[in-house]
């Protein structure tokens, strides 16, 4: 698991890197290893007027995105590499799928990125998000969803599945959840 100042770093960058400028200027920046754009191509290409530009650059130098060079801009993908790393390391993700060497290939990055269709596989895939919840712990609906969030874009789809399964059980006419 990731320390604490990794994580806020690194939640500092994924909030630069969702504003509009930020992600309009990291888009125009060179992919290849190494490569490297003239601040002045770069603001052309992005269209961004001189201020926002240079706020967005040195926004983006400070979160450690960009590097300046001696030829110019660059993204540090080192940084992002790390960052990347950080949010792997602190998905539950991390602890389950040892236990699951099946699903390793249905998952990327700490969440699950594609369904198996094999049915014996999706019980599997269900019984392993299964263990994002502690049995006998009772949640709301709104806490379930977090903790799936947290690993799959579907919680509604998630949540309906583990309780179909009898992996996580809804109280009749409430919105609270049990894991037996």
């Amino acid at each position: 698991m990731s320390t604490l100042p990794e994580r806020h770093r690194t939640a500092q960058l994924l909030s630069e890197l969702t504003r509009p400028a930020s992600a309009l200027v990291v888009a125009h920046l060179p992919a290849r290893p190494g490569a490297t754009i003239s601040s002045a191509q770069l603001q052309q290409r992005t269209s961004l007027p001189g201020k926002e530009f240079w706020v967005t650059v040195g926004r983006l130098v400070e979160v450690g995105v960009v590097r300046r060079t001696a030829n110019g801009l660059a993204l540090d993908r080192d940084q992002l590499d790390g960052a990347v790393t950080a949010l792997v390391a602190d998905s539950p993700l991390t602890a389950i799928l040892p236990h699951h060497p099946r699903l390793e290939s249905f998952c990327r990055w700490g969440r699950v990125v594609r369904a198996p269709v094999e049915p014996e596989l999706v019980d599997e895939l269900y019984a392993a998000l299964a263990e994002l919840f502690q049995p006998g712990e009772t949640l709301t609906e709104s806490e379930v969803n977090a903790r799936i969030v947290s690993v799959h874009d579907d919680p509604a789809e998630v949540r309906r599945g583990l309780v179909d399964r009898g992996l996580l059980h809804r109280n009749p006419g409430t919105a609270l959840y049990r894991r037996p």
